[in-house]
């Protein structure tokens, strides 16, 4: 770190391999929320199909990694109020997983049919991230202006194991983005005025190559390469006013939104597969779609004594030119904030909003090669989405007594129209989904609850909730109904007699029932302690132990038990030593199981087990 009188520097430099997510560390530390994400970086899925896995205990028990990330920040003051920063980020990351997963399908027809896979997974990252902002705070206007970028190298290969038979994949997947935003604001005569304007650029170029021991029967070859381009270009600009009149602050936002998106796809050598229309099911896509948004927006917030009106109404029209063909929608989004003070501790609080969406061109083509030739899709048409969703809550806080609680109930109503989906395999080609409408449902209610017991002292809380999922889903042209109930609670409380002893513990438990034509539960309990205590002068012990514990009726327990200490001794007070033990009791494997309305999947991850640490740390 550098302090001078007009400007500022940070470099920081990180390396590790004991489970720590540094590279998702420094990008929150660095750059600004809400940017486009790697991982979403042109809306479209690569054509992997084994990514790294997200399990319910905390990552650094399952995510195997050598990671490295440098960062450089810098920050100019100039005069009249102008601030010029800079950030730059560079990292690397390896990562490892070794997964198996059992599918059991039941279509209409009873017969089942059982996908086994295995894969062994690895993929090498490169990261460059940098963004620099332009600021001018000045008495009547204010002025900002954002420039991005992102850039992604990532190769990978993958052993998967289907059926008897052995996969290897490989794939290299470079992909940038490029993006400005520009947000000028001035105040004249008591109306405010925003104009602003985003540009955004991004591209993915991604091949894969798939080879088998034996020629596939699917495609009568041992090796195939699949290939993919998508390019996307935004532009959004509006210009809001805002004023108040008569006591009610009024918004009005016309604006225009602008996209072009391309998406090509091949495969080598070309492939024909039988079951499609007319015998044929083409594997290749080439998409474009141009976009232009008209909208507008007029939103309201009323305050009349104790009741707090928000009044938001958004419209526009959608203009979309898809291989010559053109389509026009309407699009809105209303909704409506109601907060009434009861009393000085009760508060209650009602919202409502629909709105409708349209497909993007990620709903369309993705056309990927799954683990062992299976997914093929070739969608040309835009999906619609409908979309209501209801909410109240009644919050009671009490400063005096130091009791808080909510009591909150939620609906949502969700339609939206599916995409087909085939599966090819050796025996097999049946249709997972079809262009039908698909229902979705919930009901969400709930308390939660929480005590005081002293200042920094004693703390307890508590919270139930429930949960009603209703969904309808096709296969094979007939229709399944199925619902979810989800019961949830939990509770946490810490204790802290004295100064140099703290203890903490949370426990939460889940139980989901899947309503199908068998109903199925699966029960989830999460136990936490940690505790830290300073026995001795400058000597601090810490610990926490994770209990994760899975029960279903017909299936063996899952009990995962986690151990971790750590203890940490001040030589001086800007030089300690410390020795940290990870996972003591050494859980190796993760087990867990899913559920849809026609197939039932078991998976194995393997864990990274134990982990120990000797270091150093010292303050210059």
């Amino acid at each position: 770190m550098n302090f001078a009188q007009a400007s500022q520097t940070f470099v920081t430099a990180k390396t590790d391999n004991s489970g720590v997510d540094i590279v998702r560390e420094t990008a929150i530390q660095n750059l600004k929320p809400g940017h486009y994400s790697m991982d979403q970086l042109s809306g479209v899925k690569d054509l992997f199909s084994i990514s790294r896995p997200m399990l319910p205990i905390p990552d650094e028990y399952y995510y195997i990694n050598r990671s490295n990330a440098f960062t450089i920040n810098r920050l100019n003051k100039l005069k009249n109020g102008t601030i010029v920063k800079g950030n730059v980020v560079f990292s690397t990351n390896r990562t490892s997983n070794d997964v198996s997963t059992l599918q059991t399908v039941t279509p209409s027809t009873g017969e089942v049919i059982t996908i086994a896979d295995t894969s062994r997974f690895k993929q090498n990252e490169m990261r460059v991230s940098g963004e620099f902002t332009f600021t001018s705070n000045r008495e009547k206007a204010y002025v900002e202006d954002v420039l991005s970028f992102k850039v992604l190298m990532d190769k990978a290969r993958n052993n998967a194991i289907s059926a008897s038979d052995t996969y290897r994949q490989q794939y290299a997947l470079p992909k940038y983005v490029v993006e400005n935003t520009l947000s000028y604001i001035k105040s004249k005569r008591g109306t405010v005025y925003k104009l602003y304007n985003t540009l955004h650029f991004s591209h993915l170029n991604e091949d894969l190559t798939v080879v088998s021991d034996k020629p596939n029967p699917l495609f009568n070859t041992s090796a195939v390469v699949q290939s993919i381009s998508a390019d996307n270009f935004t532009a959004d600009t509006y210009l809001s006013f805002v004023k108040k009149v008569a006591g009610v602050s009024l918004s009005f936002t016309p604006g225009v939104n602008f996209w072009y998106k391309e998406y090509v796809s091949s495969l080598e050598p070309p492939v024909e597969v039988p079951g499609g229309e007319n015998g044929i099911i083409d594997c290749c896509n080439d998409l474009s779609l141009f976009s232009l948004q008209p909208y507008f927006n007029v939103s309201a917030v009323y305050q009349y004594k104790k009741m707090q009106w928000n009044v938001s109404l958004p419209v526009g029209l959608r203009y979309d030119l898809l291989h010559g063909n053109s389509s026009v929608y309407f699009m809105y989004r209303p909704s409506v904030r109601l907060e009434y003070a009861i009393s000085s501790e009760f508060k209650l609080q009602a919202g409502v909003s629909v709105s409708n969406q349209v497909g993007d061109i990620e709903t369309m083509a993705p056309g990927y090669i799954y683990t062992s030739y299976r997914d093929f899709k070739a969608y040309e048409s835009v999906s619609e989405q409908m979309h209501r969703y209801y909410r109240g809550m009644l919050r009671y806080s009490s400063y005096a007594s130091f009791w808080f609680a909510d009591l909150f109930v939620s609906y949502g109503a969700n339609a939206s129209n599916l995409m087909p989906s085939d599966m090819f395999l050796e025996n097999y080609t049946f249709t997972i989904y079809t262009n039908e409408r698909q229902l979705y449902n919930t009901l969400d209610a709930g308390l939660n609850v929480k005590k005081f017991l002293g200042i920094n002292k004693y703390k307890i809380g508590a919270g139930i909730k429930y949960v009603r999922n209703r969904s309808e889903q096709y296969l094979q042209g007939a229709m399944y109904e199925y619902k979810t109930d989800g019961y949830s609670a939990s509770i946490e409380c810490s204790c802290s007699p004295w100064e140099d002893f703290l203890i903490e513990y949370r426990a939460d438990f889940t139980r989901n029932v899947f309503k199908a034509k068998e109903n199925n539960a699966i029960n989830h309990l999460i136990n936490k302690i940690t505790f830290s205590v300073f026995p001795v002068k400058k000597l601090e012990l810490r610990g926490t132990f994770f209990h994760f514990f899975q029960s279903r009726p017909g299936y063996e327990n899952t009990s995962l038990p986690f151990l971790d200490f750590k203890a940490e001794y001040k030589i001086k007070p800007k030089l300690s030593v410390y020795c940290k033990m990870d996972n003591v009791i050494n859980v190796k494997d993760y087990s867990s199981t899913y559920f849809s309305g026609v197939s039932t999947i078991n998976r194995n991850t393997r864990l990274r087990g134990a982990g120990y640490l000797f270091g150093i740390s010292m303050d210059f």
